[in-house]
């Protein structure tokens, strides 16, 4: 029979989920405990066990080919209803939690167990383990911070010194359009002169061969249409400064009201090229108020989100953008018709250095330092995906109007 949950189930696997150890991959100091007690109890099975919430999976294990079974048939969940004692089993079919089991009743044919709670020195291999892998981690957050942080400073001087070039530019093809306009006019008020005054013959021949000569009616059409569309590229370039430099925020190192919308619109604009090949984006904007919120930060959360969800699709896909006032939160949905995220990767997509992407295309900080920085808005993230359909993150900014 399946075994109940402890009392502080809540608590046991979120220390279990802390610790960063499920699906990692083997390691030879716990391979070395499991194969001397393998020898030293003269067992032919011998496992360093962790029961999550719907399987026992094996960090180490010896004389069994299986990564994990499911709960309701693990003998270890039935062990850690009482941690501080040894159980023992001597024989499985006399005893009724496990009798009609499975493991007992099919191949494996288990008769005899015998388990207990983490070992000191397991649980010292794991306690090591944990603050070697925080190091990491907080390093690579580090490094990730610092590296934005250049990038902030790279995007604001990148825009002014391509902001000064364009504006001069900007200027003189103001200036060129209007002398082309009153070349043409001057041009227009001599033909309308000769064509009323008396020409010779050989004067109006000479007059049309300069005219065809230079094609001046082509001329005319597409002076301006080149003027039009350098204006056109000058302000396209005008607006991508504009959006580096509202997406850096340098020198806004306050917290302040900010439009998310505008923060999203902008984000968009950065991270344009990214999407455009691979999906359209929809947006549904609800009504939302400003929140108080550190703004380069909030875009960084939106640009790791876009991007992750540009890089899920590989064709013909749809980004969905909605916005609305839930309970009094902001509510913020990113949506996309993806790949989707398997189920035992949601739980622990949001931990450093954890990525599915393959090397070279993820760092496995992206959503680490999104979460980490809604989380220090006093707001939440969290994700939900099918396989196959897509997946959906969900922001949270909190309405509060003080600093969390």
């Amino acid at each position: 029979m399946p075994a109940a949950l402890p009392d502080n189930e809540g608590v046991r696997t979120d220390a279990l989920h802390a610790y960063q150890i499920l699906d990692s991959l083997p390691e030879t100091q716990y391979q070395d405990i499991v194969e001397l007690v393998s020898l030293v109890c003269g067992t032919p099975i011998a496992l360093v066990s962790l029961v999550d919430r719907e399987r026992q999976w094996f960090k180490a294990r010896t004389g069994l080919d299986a990564t994990e079974t499911a709960r309701d048939v693990a003998f270890c969940a039935h062990a850690v209803l009482s941690p501080d004692d040894l159980m023992v089993v001597p024989d499985a079919t006399r005893d009724p939690r496990f009798a009609d089991n499975p493991l007992v009743t099919g191949a494996m044919q288990i008769r005899f167990y015998a388990g207990a709670a983490l070992s000191r020195q397991v649980m010292s291999h794991l306690e090591l383990r944990h603050k070697t892998v925080q190091l990491e981690q907080a390093q690579a957050l580090l490094q990730q911070a610092e590296k934005m942080a250049s990038i902030d400073q790279l995007a604001a001087g990148v825009a002014h010194e391509i902001n000064n070039p364009v504006g001069f530019v900007s200027a003189n093809m103001g200036t060129l359009n209007k002398h082309a306009g009153t070349l043409f006019e001057t041009l227009d008020g001599y033909e309308t002169i000769l064509r009323n005054e008396p020409l010779s013959v050989v004067g109006r021949a000479q007059i049309d061969a300069l005219r065809e000569r230079a094609e001046l009616g082509d001329l005319k059409t597409d002076m301006v249409d080149l003027v039009n569309e350098s204006m056109e590229g000058l302000n396209r370039v005008r607006d991508i400064v504009q959006a580096l430099k509202d997406f850096s925020h340098v020198g806004q190192v306050d917290w302040q009201f900010a439009d998310l919308h505008a923060g999203i619109d902008t984000t968009l604009k950065i991270v344009g090229n990214e999407i455009r090949h691979k999906a359209q984006v929809v947006r549904e904007y609800g009504v939302l108020p400003l929140v108080r919120c550190l703004p380069s930060r909030l875009n960084q959360v939106f640009m790791n989100l876009l991007v992750n969800a540009a890089q899920a699709i590989s064709r013909d896909g749809v980004i969905t953008i909605r916005t609305a006032m839930e309970n009094g939160w902001a509510r913020i949905d990113i949506s996309d018709n993806g790949i989707g995220i398997a189920p035992q990767d949601r739980q622990r997509i949001f931990d450093p250095l954890f990525t599915t992407k393959p090397v070279g295309l993820g760092t496995g900080l992206g959503l680490s330092v999104s979460y980490s920085i809604i989380r220090k808005h006093g707001g939440e993230i969290s994700v939900d995906s099918t396989p196959g359909i897509g997946t959906t993150f969900t922001v949270r900014p909190p309405p509060g109007d003080g600093e969390p």
